[in-house]
Parts: structure tokens; sequence; C-alpha cells
């Protein structure tokens, strides 16, 4: 978010809109689209997504608090025309979790400096009965973390040349 409100909004705070809601069978998917208010006019017609109990923007994270965490359901979503409703289930219950996705509008690259993805990625250790690797194993959490840190990131210096380079670039749409 600091990225994008330096890179995107010129030091504005983005504005935040609930782009929807997506309902499945164990999960329910927020989506919120963040955009800098320049473009308020443009996506006037979603809803701006204001600070509530489950939601609320800081200034730099988005803090969303889960509602279907570690609760079991004994009721299916039924889809009747353009409404979802609860219905009753008997014959066996299951947990449902929420997902929240952030969609940036932008018209070109941001930049995030390689010293700041470094600092944010972090290992755990691998559950055997998920496998997102596609080929690519690591034997331990140690091995994982050997790997991080033997990423290579440039120097202070062009990171912040890097993070700046569009700061100063405005777009003009015909």
């Amino acid at each position: 978010m600091e990225a994008y409100k330096k890179q995107k909004c010129e030091g504005q705070e983005p504005v935040l809109r609930i782009y929807g809601t997506k309902l499945f069978k164990q999960e329910i998917e927020y989506v919120v689209l963040v955009h800098s208010p320049e473009f308020n006019e443009k996506f006037r017609d979603f809803p701006l997504l204001k600070s509530n109990p489950l939601v609320a923007y800081d200034g730099n994270k988005i803090i969303w608090k889960a509602q279907a965490i570690c609760e079991t359901h004994n009721f299916q979503m039924v889809i009747r025309g353009k409404t979802a409703m609860p219905e009753p289930l008997y014959s066996h219950v299951w947990y449902v979790w929420d997902q929240v996705s952030i969609v940036f509008h932008t018209k070109d690259v941001l930049t995030i400096p390689k010293r700041k993805m470094k600092a944010n990625l972090s290992c755990c250790e691998q559950d055997p009965a998920v496998d997102l690797a596609k080929g690519e194993k690591c034997a331990s959490l140690y091995e994982a973390e050997k790997i991080r840190e033997g990423l290579q990131y440039d120097d202070e210096n062009e990171d912040e040349k890097e993070e700046h380079k569009y700061a100063n670039l405005k777009m003009e749409v015909d």
C-alpha cells in the first residue's frame, strides 16, 4: 500500500471500494478495489469500503477480521435468481472460510524494492498434504531459509532509485 500510495496516488491516500463478493461452496471471497483518488469518477459505481467492526484501513494496511473462522456450519448456500440464501443442511457439517482479494488499479508497473520484498518473505514448514511446489522441493525449513538468505538484491541506493523512478511521471490520457 505504501508503494502504491507513493507511486500511483501522488502521496494521497488510496481509495478502497467494494468490487464484489463471491460465494463458493466453502468460501466467501471479498474483492477490494484500490485506486488513486484521481479515478473517483471512473469507479463511482462501486461503493466505498468504509471502516466498520469487520474491516479498517489504517493508512498503510487493511485490517480484515475473519467472520467464518473455526466454526462449523450446517447450512448450504442456495442461489435463487439473483439472491443467495442459506438453507439448513442436516446430512453433514463443514467449515467455511473468508478470503480477501485486493485489486490494484494501475496502468503501468508498480515498483517494489527488492530489499523490501526479501524482508517480507518468510518460510514455513511444508504441509505434506498440500503441494504447491510444481516440482521444486525443499527438504526442510532450514533449506528454505538458506535459499531465502541467498536471494540477491540491489543495494539500498539502487532500490530507492528504482522505487522513485516513476514518482514524477504523470500519465496523460487522450
